[in-house]
């Protein structure tokens, strides 16, 4: 893959899973490894045994849902196209770490079939066959075709799109396609949805008869054993069919939706789904008897219906659609759209591969280590990438997608200034990179280089994901105008609209009017501000309102602001008089005790945030009373505390940043982390102690304990990544040789 600006340094955490210990064993024993897919989360998971325990691969595909395996090839149903890979046991060797991987499965085909909600799969000798479930058939692949339906059941009287029936399972027997199973008997669109409950079928697609009606959900028939099996989903059930009675016989019952299902001897590897209650899955008998439902895999002795083992899914994966298991195949790799590793893997017929000139022994590819640079990387190991990065630049200088990853690391590990020299090789060399320009005008901006600094930083509007402002009207910047109305408009980040706003006095000075578009709770604090200053909400303007306009976020840029230029003067806001919060306000005001405002989350960068847990040892302190200044999910845990904590929770009062600046404007100190609230305490000139971690954003600098930005503002860094207790600790020992007097008045 390439490497992306700001990926996510850190595995998702939801997508975690536990496992029995006997799941590694099975696996282990057995030689095989599992494919799973989950079209809710978007990937294809490998399940693997390593090293006492089971490895979870994630691979993203677009809504993936079918999957057949067959020798050494796999297919995948995703949204709109079927992939099917291969195996190369090559790439697999040159896959880290060496020697673990016996199976690299790589894409050779894309077909588009258009959104037809694949659902199973199967390899009929060469051909692979597929539900449509859209389209209410089966069907196969052609040069020419979207898809090829092969066979649609009798009662269904056209190809609809609308999903009559919701066909769903198919089962082969004998190696050709045998079994499937619908939701329901029904010709018309999504009309199996009025009898889900046990409006269910299976059918021999041979003799076109109903082996079997009234079945909730049924899902994945399998002809295993000389018998047919198959999941009903709503019972959350494993069963076969007693080919006398056709009764359904049940081995096991499960604690989720049963769906994908997969034999290896006499286990059976089945799926189980949580999906929450909504109203396709309502009514069904699973959801009457289990209120809390488990995502995850199972595996069950199908002699005596006994689970033998099971892996879980937490919060990221709820839904499973396909199990299939990897004979012989113990630690796989399946790739989906890698470009760099695929450039590099190459399969020959075995003619040209007799003819074919191997490279040296100790010869190697710069771009393995790029490769393994971006997966180091991805994996939040951020010394070992830049060492990958580094090897890929010793065999090849000129690569600069890896310098560009090396400066971007450089930067995770606080190493700024060779992280700025990277990036500026980068710039030099490829006039055009946006990314690079980005990064290299964040470091500039740490390391205090202002005047280059805000010059790459204006690169921010052309990377990804970033949308900017488009208007048929001149950009700003700087010229003096007293007839014409300037347009500022804040981007998206509250806390770097806060710091900017000492900005706007000084470009009114230079315009008739300004006209500031924010969101409305920024709006009102602006009420203090000259009445050149217009604050108005985005639907409020037209062309005709303005002539120029520029970013509140470039205007240190246009001001050419320096570290010495900065302007310092706080309070540069006020806070609004709020009369429903004067009686509550007015007892803050009498206390004798220091009146201190606490927030421990406010960053979209968590590792900006700290958490409550963190913050309990401050409350220690004696002569104080704190206040809770948290609002949304981080506040979580404070109805938890006694009732006679000495901290209050004022989120209920806390409707926009108008009202916050009027209850901070009542507080002695503020400590918070990186946050909206620290730019607000500090610009109206209260005291404020924000805590930052081991690699802050750039507007704090390096290693000082004061800002430039705000005079009454305080420093706590990190010494350690991660380490938040280290810092609390140091920020309670300053808290308890202070008092009121030496805070400062109150108001």
């Amino acid at each position: 893959m390439n490497f992306s600006p700001e990926p996510n340094a850190n595995p998702d955490q939801s997508l975690r899973s536990i496992h029995t210990s006997t799941f590694f064993e099975i696996l282990q024993q057995l030689g095989i490894s599992l494919v799973v897919s989950t079209y809710q989360a978007g990937k294809l998971i490998v399940l693997r045994a390593d090293d006492g325990v089971v490895n979870t691969h994630f691979q993203a595909f677009q809504k993936p849902m079918g999957v057949a395996v067959r020798g050494g090839e796999l297919a995948i149903g995703a949204a709109t196209a079927i992939w099917k890979l291969r195996n190369n046991i090559g790439a697999a060797q040159r896959l880290s770490p060496a020697s673990k991987h016996d199976a690299c499965f790589l894409p050779r085909e894309i077909r588009v079939t258009g959104d037809i909600d694949i659902h199973e799969m199967a390899w009929v000798d060469d051909e692979l066959w597929f539900i449509n479930t859209r389209f209410s058939c089966l069907c196969t692949l052609d040069r020419e075709h979207s898809f090829v339906p092969q066979w649609r059941p009798p009662f269904i009287s056209a190809y609809d799109l609308r999903d009559r029936c919701h066909l769903n399972g198919l089962g082969l027997r004998d190696r050709r396609p045998r079994y499937v199973t619908a939701l329901g008997e029904t010709d018309d669109p999504g009309g199996w949805r009025r009898n889900k409950a046990n409006g269910g079928i299976v059918m021999d697609i041979e003799s076109n008869t109903i082996l079997r009606r009234g079945l909730s959900m049924p899902h994945s028939p399998r002809w295993h054993q000389n018998r047919l099996w198959l999941l009903e989903s709503g019972k959350g059930t494993l069963s076969y069919l007693d080919p006398v009675s056709t009764e359904l016989v049940t081995v096991a019952q499960m604690p989720g939706f049963t769906r994908g299902l997969d034999f290896y001897g006499n286990l059976a590897f089945v799926g189980l789904s949580q999906i929450r209650e909504s109203a396709v899955f309502s009514g069904l008998p699973l959801t009457q008897t289990l209120s809390e439902r488990i995502c995850g895999v199972w595996i069950v002795d199908i002699e005596r219906g006994k689970t033998l083992a099971f892996l879980k899914f937490e919060e990221g994966v709820q839904e499973i659609f396909a199990v299939c298991v990897l004979p012989e195949t113990r630690f796989p790799e399946v790739l989906a759209w890698e470009p760099e590793l695929l450039a590099q893997s190459y399969v020959l017929p075995q003619v040209a591969l007799a003819n074919a000139v191997q490279p040296a022994g100790d010869w190697e590819f710069a771009e393995t280590y790029f490769v393994r640079g971006n997966r180091l990387y991805e994996a939040g190991k951020f010394a070992e990438a830049v060492g990958a990065f580094q090897k890929c630049l010793e065999l090849d200088p000129t690569y600069l997608p890896a310098r560009y990853g090396l400066g971007v690391t450089c930067g995770h590990l606080g190493r700024y200034g060779e992280a700025a020299q990277e990036l500026a090789i980068v710039t030099a060399n490829e006039a055009g990179h946006v990314e690079a320009h980005y990064h290299l005008g964040l470091m500039l901006l740490r390391l205090g280089d202002w005047p280059r600094g805000w010059t790459e930083w204006e690169w921010r509007w052309r990377t990804k994901g970033f949308t900017p402002f488009a208007a048929p009207k001149p950009f700003w910047a700087g010229e003096t105008l007293p007839e014409q109305t300037l347009l500022i408009y804040a981007e998206s980040d509250a806390g770097e609209a806060i710091q900017f706003l000492r900005y706007l006095p000084l470009a009114a000075q230079l315009c008739h009017q300004i006209i500031f578009v924010c969101s409305p709770y920024l709006k009102t604090l602006l009420e203090g501000m000259t009445r050149a200053i217009q604050p108005r909400q985005a639907g409020e303007i037209s062309l005709k309102d303005f002539d120029v306009h520029c970013a509140l976020t470039s205007l240190p840029s246009i001001f050419q602001t320096t570290l010495e230029t900065i302007p310092y003067s706080v309070p540069y806001l006020q806070a609004p008089r709020r009369t429903a919060l004067g009686e509550f306000l007015k007892p803050l005001k009498q206390s004798r005790n220091l009146q201190v405002g606490l927030a421990w989350s406010g960053s979209s960068d968590a590792v900006q945030n700290s958490s409550l847990r963190d913050f309990l040892p401050l409350l220690k302190t004696p002569d104080c009373q704190f206040y809770s200044l948290q609002t949304g999910d981080s506040a979580v845990g404070l109805e938890s505390l006694s009732s006679e904590s000495p901290l209050l929770d004022l989120a209920s009062h806390l409707g926009d940043y108008g009202d916050a600046a009027a209850l901070v404007d009542c507080l002695d100190l503020v400590i918070t982390v990186d946050s909206p609230l620290a730019h607000l305490a500090g610009a109206l000139g209260k005291t404020v102690w924000t805590l930052l971690s081991d690699n802050p954003h750039w507007r704090w600098l390096l290693e000082r304990e004061d800002s430039p930005w705000y005079p009454t503002m305080r420093l706590f860094r990190q010494s350690t990544p991660g380490d938040w207790p280290e810092v609390i600790q140091r920020v309670s020992n300053s808290l308890a040789t202070i008092g009121v007097t030496t805070i400062g008045d109150r108001q």
